[in-house]
């Protein structure tokens, strides 16, 4: 590559290989044309040939620059000043805090304090934030969630252009969603310097952490609960824990407590009265001098029914998947089981798999387990019927039997994708379930309050020991679960995913076997609860009736803390239960307590027949939603539902600071934690100093069309002139 123009800023250079052999054969052209016209038949004057060997010179040069390949190198250099983000949370638990608060009223003087050490010339900006960063933002408290992990990954972005050479987060650490702060610290590249507010020691507290129970029950039987109670410095004082359905008491019991953090069990049960969707309430009194006065209640919606659920449990073999599956869902009073196990030997207990659509319609769920292609085509009929005439669901799971056999009879819409058909489909690796946005999200994996430590429960359980590769992902289906490790979202292998099939819904695995997340839990000491909240989950989604509503609005969960994000989703489909990519969906959201304080609510298209909304932060009470849904300016339906906000948010759990989350940040990242009253020690900023960036841009000049115009107007000129002077 040669250059021939190197100025300050500026460079040419010809990149073509063949540049010699260009260069030549242009000069030897210009020798040529110089001779040409330095004799002309007839005599012209010296001017004119002159100026005919302009035009075929500057034709010719244009030429050269297209053949040789020029490239025009722009660079620019600035310098930029040493840029220090300030990050001051503004979440309540900064500021309501007992630890804090007195702290947090004096967060001018203290920001200002710790930006008279800086550097002078140095860049400061300031942001407060709680779940997003507001540049220059008024500091108040008034945020109920704080994620760290987000704002310290927006602001990689947000000073993406910037000297940005230290960040100074000043928080109590109680980062209670969104992405893992640690991890973000240190792919940030800057050092974190942090402040801690607050105490690290916690005051006494009583706190109901957690509701364990069947999410569905049965008119007049007994509907266990188990409450888990979590208390310190309240050491033996007895209690009465009651179990509340509105202001009416269902039950209650009385609890010597522990204290110095330990969990407790209060077991509690009754018998439902009458169906339906209702919310329970387990609540332990407040006591003088709580940490916290909101956490001493939680809520959980429960389904009752009038009957037991009926459940198919089919497999092609009895193996250790079928027995473990059975031995969970038996174990619920809640379910009635049918087995059908379709070897040739005939299997005591066992009935066949029913041939027509009206049997099979007995049943409220479907499970299959690894059943191959040929079975599953075979009996697609029924099937087909089945989610037709019902809107029930079915669950399958795929083994190694599935992925072994051949797809070519298998139906591609039935499963929401398919077997990769190779001889390496069954792939023998310990792998576990890394959930996506959407599965993090999706009632089958609602395991916890949040998708964070939902994915932490699974991360506990054993692996699986293998599973399949996978094509054909169909659009509807919404992918839950992938193989973890996977660069980009487009090279993921799905491992679990769900869709709507016809008017009811199918839900996959494809990773093997299940019974391991059981068996080896327990073979450590580790807890199923896991294992049977999913079960629980599944079935819950597999009889959940009101997916056949062809036009529908609905919370991702009937309860949200305050502070939470609540997705709104909607469902549009026509008569033939095909999805409508062209609806118009709104709804007035309207607060049951504060009749007056309501909001209408625009929904977002996501996919053809499915719409969704987010609202933020919206007050604790019950609210409803009302909504209409149009299409060519036609209402089509007017959908209601409705969900609570609990009156306590994730700032409400815990008022202890986090010092330990606050000095791995600054460990990660390379800077040093100070509690708030050692911050006048704090010297690692001298080492800021501005930076010199350069920027470089190259552009192509010989592929430009007003180039080749150019040339086609300097030929015809002179071709032109030739004519006109009879040199041709």
């Amino acid at each position: 590559m040669l250059n021939v123009l190197l100025v300050t800023h500026y460079s040419l250079s010809f990149t073509s290989v063949w540049l010699w052999v260009i260069t030549l054969t242009f000069v030897a052209t210009i020798v040529a044309t110089y001779f040409y016209y330095r004799r002309t038949n007839p005599m012209l004057t010296r001017g004119f040939r002159i100026a005919l060997g302009v035009l075929r010179g500057l034709a010719l040069a244009a030429l050269f620059f297209v053949f040789a390949e020029p490239l025009l190198v722009v660079e620019d250099s600035e310098s930029k000043p040493a840029t220090v983000a300030i990050l001051v949370d503004n979440s309540t638990s900064m500021a309501r805090n007992r630890h804090s608060t007195e702290q947090f009223a004096q967060i001018e003087n203290i920001v200002a304090g710790i930006q008279s050490k800086l550097p002078a010339g140095s860049e400061v900006i300031r942001y407060a934030f709680a779940d997003t960063l507001t540049r220059n933002g008024v500091i108040d408290g008034s945020f109920p969630v704080t994620a760290i992990g987000n704002v310290l990954n927006s602001l990689d972005k947000e000073l993406a252009e910037s000297n940005l050479q230290g960040v100074i987060l000043l928080s109590d650490g109680a980062s209670n969603l969104g992405a893992n702060p640690v991890t973000e610290a240190r792919s940030l590249g800057v050092p974190v310097t942090t402040i801690g507010f607050g105490d690290p020691n916690p005051l006494p507290d009583i706190k109901i952490s957690q509701i364990n129970c069947n999410p569905i029950g049965f008119v007049g039987k007994d509907f266990p609960m188990e409450i888990i109670i979590e208390s310190r410095g309240f050491e033996n004082l007895r209690l009465p824990i009651r179990i509340r359905q509105g202001e009416r008491i269902l039950v209650q019991s009385d609890i010597d407590l522990e204290g110095q953090g330990r969990q407790q069990k209060v077991a509690l049960s009754f018998a439902p009265s009458k169906e339906g969707d209702v919310i329970l309430e387990a609540s332990a009194p407040i006591q003088a001098n709580e940490e916290s006065e909101k956490n001493n209640s939680k809520q959980v919606s429960v389904k009752i029914r009038a009957s037991q659920i009926r459940i198919l449990l089919a497999g092609s073999s009895l193996n250790w998947d079928f027995k473990f599956i059975h031995r969970a869902l038996a174990a619920k009073q809640d379910f009635k089981i049918d087995q059908c196990i379709t070897s040739p030997q005939r299997i005591t207990g066992t009935i066949p798999f029913p041939e027509n659509v009206d049997a099979l319609a007995a049943y409220d769920a479907l499970i299959l387990l690894d059943f191959d292609s040929d079975w599953l085509a075979d009996h697609k009929q029924t099937l087909d019927a089945f989610f037709e005439r019902t809107g029930k669901g079915m669950f399958f799971l795929a083994g190694e039997h599935f992925g072994a056999r051949p797809k070519t009879r298998l139906p591609a819409d039935i499963l929401p994708y398919q077997p990769v058909k190779t001889s390496i489909t069954v792939v023998h690796q310990e792998t576990n379930l890394q959930l996506t946005e959407r599965g993090r999200i999706h009632p089958l994996m609602r395991l916890a309050e949040d998708g964070a430590t939902t994915q932490r429960l699974l991360n506990a359980l054993p692996p699986f020991a293998g599973f399949l590769r996978v094509e054909n992902l169909r659009p509807e289906a919404t992918v839950i679960g992938i193989v973890p490790g996977a660069a980009t979202p487009d090279q993921s292998i799905p491992i679990m995913a769900a869709q709507r099939y016809r008017n009811g819904k199918v839900a996959m695995l494809s990773a093997f076997p299940l019974w391991r997340l059981d068996f080896l839990a327990k073979s450590i000491n580790e807890s199923d609860s896991t294992y049977n909240k999913m079960l629980d989950n599944l079935v819950l989604w597999l009889v959940a009736r009101e997916d056949v509503e062809r036009i529908t609005i609905t919370p991702e969960r009937p309860i949200f803390i305050a502070g939470e994000s609540v997705r709104l989703n909607a469902r549009v489909l026509d008569e033939s239960y095909i999805p409508i990519d062209n609806a118009e969906v709104e709804a007035s959201l309207r607060s049951r307590q504060n009749p007056a304080d309501s909001m209408v609510v625009s929904f977002r298209f996501d996919r053809p027949g499915n719409y969704s909304a987010d609202l933020h932060y919206l007050p604790s009470g019950e609210y409803e939603v009302k909504g209409t849904v149009k299409r060519e300016g036609v209402a089509i339906g007017r959908p209601l539902s409705s969900f609570i906000v609990e009156p306590y948010s994730l700032e409400d759990l815990s008022q202890t600071a986090n010092f330990d989350a606050l000095k791995r940040i600054s460990e990660v990242s390379g800077g040093q934690f100070y509690a708030v009253a050692d911050t006048a020690s704090i010297t690692q900023f001298s080492g800021l100093a501005p930076k010199t960036f350069t920027s470089r841009s190259e552009m192509t000049l010989f592929d430009n069309k007003f180039l080749l115009i150019f040339i086609i107007l300097m030929l015809c000129t002179e071709w032109y002139l030739r004519k006109r002077y009879q040199l041709l």
